[in-house]
């Protein structure tokens, strides 16, 4: 992996277990590349992390504004079941 990601997942994990904070995360997902790969380093995160230390809940946030076209509201909804399908399996917050 290129050291930036590596480096940015080590951050995430940091942050992630701090002992002081046990807030749950909120991670906003639009379908874009930006949160996608938001998104995609918190996953990685989290599967690296020893199951003990996944202690916080994170949310996954989509907003459907019903302004979207068809064909791509269609495609964030089919996502959104493909992460559930993804995640729950693995047992990730």
């Amino acid at each position: 992996m290129p050291e930036k990601i590596t480096q940015s997942i080590a951050y995430l994990a940091e942050l992630y277990s701090l002992e002081d904070d046990n807030r749950p995360w909120a991670v906003a997902w639009s379908g874009g590349k930006d949160s996608t790969t938001v998104l995609s380093l918190v996953l990685r995160m989290l599967e690296v992390l020893p199951a003990d230390k996944r202690t916080r809940k994170i949310h996954v946030v989509m907003s459907d504004t019903r302004v979207e076209n068809p064909e791509v509201g269609a495609y964030m909804h089919s996502q959104v079941q493909a992460f559930n399908n993804y995640v729950k399996p693995r047992n990730l917050p």
